[in-house]
């Protein structure tokens, strides 16, 4: 059974203060809580249904946490999705360190003030995919921690480590001859450049861009060109979407790469 001060807890890690608090964010859903258990993050606690906690004995066995079996309408008191799930994790917060020779060594993501929970959580996932370990997320950037942004990483959040850093202060630091990718209006086309497989791609603002001071920092600026036919009529997006901007230019970059 929970507790009312458990069910307190919990409900208080919706919010960033209280994460930052008690250095702890919540994980929900069978598959997400079975990945990060089986993951380098340390597991707080975990609350979950009779029949999950049967179904991954093992596993939970294996790992020194505190488990309480839960109803569904207890785990609906704590769970923050429209519908509750089987399982619900408690996960200690990890602390890396960034070290900027990592930059000459493999592909780094930068994100200069991304705001939506979904969009930071799929570029995770992205990064993931293309097997790219480390991203950099200016200050302002949301929370990885934020429920929602947790849940879209898809489990690729045990897998990619992410840091909070001064941006400007980050690429002043790196060694000059690392190539540094932004997307920029004024860039080269895609299919015009010559990738390496080292260095850092910057993903902009989702309304705005890169921001302007971090244009000097940038060596390679690309341009992801639209359809030339513009779709139906005149009109066209202003401006792709940054989680999907980040998949291109990840696959692009992976795709020819010298080195690779």
């Amino acid at each position: 059974m929970i507790n009312k001060k458990q069910i307190q807890f919990i409900n208080s890690l919706v919010h960033k203060k209280y994460r930052k608090q008690h250095a702890c964010f919540v994980a929900e859903g069978s598959k997400l809580v079975e990945e990060l258990l089986s993951s380098r993050l340390a597991t707080e606690s975990v609350f979950a249904l009779p029949g999950w906690m049967q179904n991954h004995h093992q596993l939970l066995s294996e790992k020194n946490i505190s488990v309480i079996e839960t109803s569904e309408k207890e785990l609906g008191r704590i769970s923050s999705l429209k519908t509750a799930n089987q399982a619900l994790a408690v996960i200690k917060i990890p602390s890396p360190v960034f070290d900027p020779l990592l930059a000459s060594q493999q592909i780094i993501l930068m994100l200069d003030k991304i705001s939506d929970p979904g969009n930071l959580g799929t570029i995770i996932r992205t990064a993931d995919w293309f097997g790219i370990h480390h991203v950099i997320c200016s200050p302002d950037t949301v929370d990885l921690y934020n429920p929602k942004t947790v849940q879209a990483t898809m489990g690729s959040i045990a897998r990619v480590n992410v840091y909070y850093l001064d941006l400007k202060k980050t690429l002043g630091s790196i060694d000059k001859n690392v190539p540094v990718y932004g997307s920029l209006l004024q860039g080269k086309p895609l299919k015009e450049n010559r990738f390496s497989n080292k260095g850092i791609i910057i993903i902009g603002n989702e309304a705005h861009g890169i921001s302007p001071d971090l244009w000097p920092y940038i060596s390679d600026p690309v341009f992801i060109p639209p359809s030339i036919s513009g779709g139906s009529g005149s009109l066209r997006p202003e401006s792709l979407n940054a989680s999907v901007a980040a998949a291109i230019l990840c696959y692009e970059l992976r795709r020819n790469a010298v080195g690779v």
